[in-house]
Formats: structure tokens, C-alpha cells, sequence
């Protein structure tokens, strides 16, 4: 008899792919060509449920970030904070994000 383990994501930055448009929430819904977090794949690979994170974009700086924090050591200053006004917008924007994946069928929201 096989067990089949359902995976549970604590951390899943799907809702910031659409909310930056790398990906639309109906191609989430019937299925990504590049490997992404998608919801055939999902259901394929035992996918129960998860978080979507809620991130707020900082700096232009991210890139150089990145390539810092990939070496084996690594030293980098905080950015500067993101203005509150900002913030709000992108948390807003997530809501709508999450609502987007809603209703193209790509996730059931749990309120």
C-alpha cells in the first residue's frame, strides 16, 4: 500500500509573481510552461495548502542583493524602510492578488 504525504507550504511568493505580472492568475489556475508554482503541479505533487506571503518591494537593489546573499558569507546593510503609504498599497494589492487566484480557480481562499 503506497502513503501519499500531502505537502503544506509555509511560505509561497505565487501571489507576488502575480501581483509583479511574471505570471496571470489563469495561467496559475491551468498550468505554467516554466516550472513554476502552478495548480496541476500542485495537485500532482500532493500540494494541500499553504501561506501566500505578503511581500512589500524594497530598493532597485535587489539584484546585487541577491548575488550577496548566494556566497558562502555575506554581510549586507538592512534597505531603507518602505514609506507606510507604499506599504499599504502593496498589502492592498496582495488581497486583490489572492482574490485574482480565487476566481480563475487557481486556489480556494480560507477566511
Amino acid at each position: 500500500m503506497q502513503t501519499h504525504r500531502l505537502i503544506f507550504d509555509g511560505h509561497n511568493d505565487l501571489n507576488l509573481r502575480v501581483l509583479l505580472g511574471q505570471v496571470t492568475a489563469d495561467g496559475v489556475a491551468n498550468g505554467l510552461p516554466d516550472g513554476q508554482s502552478d495548480k496541476p503541479r500542485a495537485v500532482a505533487g500532493g500540494f494541500a495548502g499553504g501561506f501566500c506571503a505578503f511581500v512589500v518591494p524594497g530598493d532597485a537593489e535587489k539584484s546585487l542583493r541577491h548575488e550577496e546573499m548566494v556566497k558562502p558569507a555575506y554581510d549586507v546593510p538592512l534597505p531603507d524602510p518602505v514609506g507606510e503609504a507604499e506599504a499599504l498599497d502593496w498589502t492592498e494589492r496582495g488581497f486583490d492578488g489572492l482574490e485574482a487566484l480565487e476566481a480563475a480557480g487557481a486556489i480556494t481562499l480560507c477566511r
